[in-house]
């Protein structure tokens, strides 16, 4: 291995320390700029961790008072380091730029260690992962350099592309509730139980795009790009993709998908995690002009490499995280499928006909992460209506009553409207595009009697 002098300055650390303890104030100037990390020696790093915290807790921390949170050993050293902060002048001018200065030489030093890891992985006989790896060690780069620029203060504004050019659903109800469509920026998380439609749900709304000039990507963990094309197929020609194959050759089908779908890009083979999927995202988007990422699901994401030490939830919530950055990083919207918990089949409700049925889904039955809800700008949820029982039989309808729930909207309000979804053609159609509006405290009243209906269902389990 290469061996490399690490770039450092502790003069500089002494004088910057110094010149704080001095003068607290300046302290304000330089938390943004730099953090304990930023100093090479072990004793600097605590002296800052310790007047950073006596500062931000209102106390005057100073050459005397930082001693009353040290050991005996960083009291004797402190003691002796004394010295050094006297024998440095103090930066009273341009204090910033030696700020920037050692934050310049902790970026190089951690260039240095990425770059070591990198030349690890590249001669590692072990091959596995290594893109996922690579990946991660750039990450780590690209957050270093980051933290570089000190916060720019901003003035209030409209951002006028935002608002004036949503992507379209496709669906009047929705689009208004949704205040035009899908917004930049924004991260929609699509949940429901397996086998409810949301896949070929969000493939009508990525669809729909295509068909207005949008580019979409289409991340399918789940379904292979046949299997998506297929579906494709059966709404474009409004007849289950069978009676088609029967109908036209196999060239006929692609050659109509295709003209139709031109700025459509199904990825189905890509490893299902989380590091790595980002830089992949950005990668693409570099090549092609993307206006929606639509990933399908995202229960199936894990952390790369082995057997993760992470918790689900922490998982998640390092996901939903993520694909919050890339929505803003990119102005885009992320269309996100999600599973919901079991729990709403195991609460039932009372049916207009006397019947038990499942009760309809809530944001608390997101599958092991509240980070969901709280990351997420839009959470819709697909719920199927349980039909009179005429219905049933061979009097059955065509297609299945759909309930689509608007349960969060950051920036404007919550409704549902009702669908009648058509599997075999793959089309939601809206049976009326006037949209149920709700209040969030309508939500709140519903959730909070759902848990009683829990509450007492459970008791009723434990007496039987």
């Amino acid at each position: 291995m290469i061996n490399v002098e690490y770039p450092y300055d502790d003069s500089t650390e002494a004088n910057i320390l110094g010149a704080i303890l001095a003068d607290n104030k300046l302290f304000m100037k330089c938390e943004k700029l730099i953090s304990p990390s930023t100093f090479r020696i072990a004793l600097h790093k605590r002296v800052f961790e310790i007047t950073s915290q006596m500062i931000n807790r209102r106390q005057i921390a100073s050459a005397k008072t930082i001693k009353w949170y040290m050991s005996d050993p960083e009291k004797e050293e402190f003691d002796i380091c004394l010295e050094k902060f006297a024998n440095e002048p103090l930066v009273w001018e341009n204090f910033e730029d030696y700020c920037r200065h050692l934050r310049q030489l902790e970026i190089r030093r951690n260039v240095i260690d990425s770059s070591k890891s990198l030349l690890s992985i590249a001669l590692s006989k072990d091959a596995t992962d290594m893109t996922d790896r690579i990946s991660t060690e750039l990450n780590k780069v690209s957050a270093c350099t980051l933290k570089e620029s000190s916060v720019e203060l901003e003035l209030p504004s409209v951002d006028e592309d935002r608002l004036i050019d949503p992507i379209s659903t496709g669906f009047l109800g929705l689009d208004k509730i949704l205040k035009g469509g899908l917004s930049k920026g924004n991260l929609i998380i699509l949940g429901a139980r397996p086998s409810i439609g949301k896949s070929a749900f969000a493939l009508n709304l990525a669809m729909t795009a295509v068909e207005n000039k949008k580019g979409v990507l289409f991340l399918s963990f789940e379904m292979g790009s046949t299997e998506i094309s297929e579906r494709m197929a059966a709404r474009i020609y409004q007849k289950c993709f069978t009676e088609v194959k029967k109908e036209l050759s196999v060239a006929e089908i692609n050659k109509e998908i295709r003209a139709r779908s031109s700025t459509f890009y199904i990825v189905s083979k890509l490893t299902p995690r989380i590091n790595g999927l980002k830089g992949y995202i950005n990668s693409v988007m570099f090549d092609k002009k993307i206006d929606l990422v639509v990933i399908d699901h995202i229960h199936l994401i894990t952390l790369s490499g082995g057997v993760s030490t992470k918790s689900k939830y922490e998982e998640m919530s390092t996901l939903s995280r993520m694909l919050k950055e890339i929505a803003m990083e990119q102005n885009i919207p992320v269309l996100a499928l999600a599973q919901l918990s079991r729990r709403p089949e195991k609460t039932i409700q009372a049916h207009s006909k006397g019947k038990s049925v499942p009760r309809e889904p809530m944001l608390a039955d997101l599958r092991d992460s509240g980070s969901l809800e709280q990351d997420a700008d839009v959470v819709i949820l697909l719920h199927n209506e349980y039909e009179d029982d005429e219905s049933y039989g061979v009097t059955q309808t065509p297609y299945k009553k759909t309930k689509v729930m608007i349960q969060k909207h950051r920036n404007g309000g919550v409704g549902e409207i009702k669908f009648r979804f058509y599997s075999e053609k793959m089309t939601y159609q809206e049976d009326d595009t006037e949209p149920i509006t709700r209040s969030n405290s309508y939500l709140e009243e519903i959730a909070s009697r759902n848990r009683k209906r829990s509450y007492k269902s459970g008791i009723r389990k434990s007496v039987n």
